[in-house]
Formats: C-alpha cells, sequence, structure tokens
C-alpha cells in the first residue's frame, strides 16, 4: 500500500564467490559484461584477420601455380589451351606426341616422323576428353603432319613470333602419360640454321637450349608472353634443339588445311663449302656446286658442277648452307640471278626457283 514513504532501492545481487569456476556476465554487473563483449570482439576479429590471411596465401599459391617457371604470366592461360596431347600407336603399344592448334577447325600441328606407322590417333586439349583424330597430310619436307581432331578444337595460336638471339622461351611437351605438360625454360641461342635430315633435305631451324625435350625430340616452343615459336625439329644435340620456325610452320599449314601439297622452293644442286684449290681466284668463301639434277631449275640456268656460287641476287654467298637458306625463303616461279665463278672468270646466270619434287 502507498502511504507516502518512499521504499528502499532493491539491493544489488550478491557477488560470487572468488573461487566459483564460473560466473555469468549479469553477475558481476553491467561493467564486466562490456568487458566480455569486448573480448569476444577482439577474438573474433583476429580470427577473420587470420582467416583472410590464409586466402590471400592460398590465392598467391594458386596464382604461381597459373605461372610458368620464369614466373611469366599465365602460360596455363595462354600456352596450355593451344597445346594438344596426341596418342598415337599401334597393336597394344600407345606413345604421346605433342601439337599445337593452327586453326578453329581442329588442325593442329605435330612433327610427322613421331606419328610414322600409326594405325589409331586420338587427340585432347587442355584437359578435355581425349577424340578420335585422324592424319589429313603429311609434308616430308618441313616433317610436320596436320592431324584433324573430332573433339573440341583447342585454341588456335594466332600468330608466330620473330625472335632473336637471346629470346627467353619455353619448351612445352606432355609426359609420357600425356596427362599434363611438361614446361622447361630457355634462350634462343642461334638463329638461321640448318638441319640436314637423313634423306638429305635441308629445313631451317633456330636452336634453342631449353632442356627437357625428350630423345625423340618431341615438343612446341613458345615465348615467355606466350607467342609461337616452333615445333621441335629432332632430338637434343649437345644441350641444344632445333626448331622448326612457327612463320614458315604457318605457310605450310595452310596449304594443307586446304588439300594442297606444300610447295617448297628448289633449285637442284648439291654441293659443299669451297676449300682450298677449288677456286681459280683463291677464294675460301662460296658454294662448290658438285651435282646438278638433270632437268632442274640450276640445269635450265646453265649451272654445271665446279661453279662456284658467289652471290644470290647481290647477295654474298659464303657456304652452301647460305645458299640453302636463301633458296629457302624464295618463292617457286621466282627468278633469281647467281653469281658464279667458272675457270676463273664471273658469270651471272638467271635461275627461275622451282618446286620441289615429291620423292
Amino acid at each position: 500500500m502507498d502511504d507516502g514513504t518512499e521504499e528502499p532501492e532493491a539491493a544489488a545481487p550478491p557477488l560470487p564467490p572468488a573461487d566459483r569456476p564460473w560466473q555469468h556476465p549479469s553477475e558481476a554487473g553491467r561493467a564486466r559484461a562490456d568487458d566480455t563483449d569486448r573480448r569476444r570482439g577482439l577474438r573474433l576479429s583476429a580470427l577473420l584477420v587470420l582467416a583472410g590471411a590464409g586466402l590471400l596465401v592460398a590465392g598467391i599459391g594458386i596464382g604461381r601455380a597459373g605461372r610458368n617457371p620464369a614466373g611469366a604470366a599465365g602460360p596455363s592461360d595462354l600456352i596450355g589451351p593451344t597445346v594438344a596431347t596426341i596418342a598415337y600407336g599401334s597393336g597394344d603399344q600407345t606413345q604421346v606426341a605433342t601439337g599445337v592448334a593452327v586453326d578453329r577447325k581442329g588442325h593442329v600441328l605435330v612433327r610427322a616422323s613421331l606419328l610414322q606407322g600409326a594405325t589409331r590417333v586420338r587427340a585432347a586439349c587442355a584437359g578435355k576428353r581425349p577424340a578420335t583424330a585422324s592424319v589429313v597430310a603429311v609434308d616430308g619436307v618441313d616433317d610436320v603432319a596436320l592431324v584433324r581432331m573430332s573433339g573440341s578444337p583447342c585454341r588456335a595460336v594466332p600468330d608466330a613470333a620473330r625472335p632473336q638471339v637471346g629470346t627467353r622461351v619455353l619448351a612445352v611437351r606432355a609426359d609420357d602419360d600425356g596427362t599434363r605438360l611438361m614446361w622447361r625454360n630457355g634462350n634462343v641461342r642461334t638463329m638461321d640454321q640448318d638441319l640436314t635430315r637423313d634423306d638429305g633435305v635441308v629445313a631451317e631451324v633456330l636452336h634453342t637450349d631449353a632442356a627437357g625435350i625428350d630423345p625423340r625430340g618431341d615438343g612446341v616452343v613458345f615465348t615467355s608472353d606466350g607467342r609461337f615459336v616452333g615445333i621441335v625439329a629432332d632430338g637434343p644435340d649437345d644441350g641444344r634443339v632445333a626448331v622448326l620456325t612457327g612463320t614458315a610452320l604457318f605457310r605450310t599449314a595452310a596449304q594443307l588445311a586446304v588439300g594442297r601439297t606444300v610447295a617448297h622452293p628448289w633449285i637442284g644442286v648439291t654441293g659443299h663449302d669451297v676449300v682450298r684449290g677449288e677456286s681459280a681466284t683463291g677464294r675460301m668463301q662460296g658454294a662448290t656446286v658438285t651435282a646438278v639434277a638433270v632437268g632442274g631449275p640450276a640445269d635450265a640456268a646453265g649451272v654445271a658442277p665446279g661453279d662456284v656460287v658467289l652471290s644470290v641476287d647481290g647477295i654474298d654467298v659464303r657456304s652452301m648452307s647460305q645458299l640453302a637458306r636463301l633458296v629457302h625463303r624464295s618463292e617457286v616461279g621466282q627468278q633469281l640471278d647467281l653469281q658464279v665463278e667458272r675457270a676463273g672468270l664471273p658469270v651471272v646466270l638467271a635461275l627461275t626457283v622451282g618446286r620441289q619434287p615429291d620423292d
């Protein structure tokens, strides 16, 4: 009953004994509750910071996994989708070769001699499921085969790089199981070199010291920023690998893709570097002709065995390999002015470049 007198305030609840193992925040008053909330907030913030740091480290790890050994940006993004893994064989034997996609129609270029004798071919790109493939054309001069994939096509390489001596490169090949790509760093060591095959055909190549190419000579080479350099042309020799250049391979692939036989320039001579006594004027540079193909372009132009080729279209010829390169870079039907030394006298001959015979 209200009799006009004020009631005393309710006493605060007694504090728990000091040795009590736990107490609710309300038992210790609002100040202690606030302190507990602050501690919980700090613990939660610390956990969030640690979690964020963990995600950052994981992200860095994933980012590094997507970079090539040289640290350049994204071979998995730039190069991987253009590289084809080709499983081939006959009977119970299966091997793996590495190719590169050259268009959006499923055409892949690979070293032809690797597929020799294969009765079945399957191909896949960038982790896709292998699908039946077929060899649609072969160029024996460049030793490349054009393979057509029946499954999803790879991403085509857009163009060919024009590297220089010292350019950083990556040699890429499929492992023996065809389940992953192997990457090797290196540099371009020499340019405008010649590779003479067992059948005497000369191909123009560059050399790289990118290690890890298997003895068969399988692999595709790119610059460190993902541009196509070429296809490995032969097994490693003294730590160096010969590579057919991408610019020449694009021309070859374009003709093979439309069913044409590749027209390789040819003049029909064989020979060697000038040696002492072969030049009546004592020259020690040039290409001595030892044989001329009957009915070939050089024969029609009047080139004879014993002639020393001095220049082609005004470019000095220092060796037989340089003469081969100058012919290789010409076009079928192009006219060349050959200056030769014959019996100590200079002779200029007009030669029309022919097409290298298929056999």
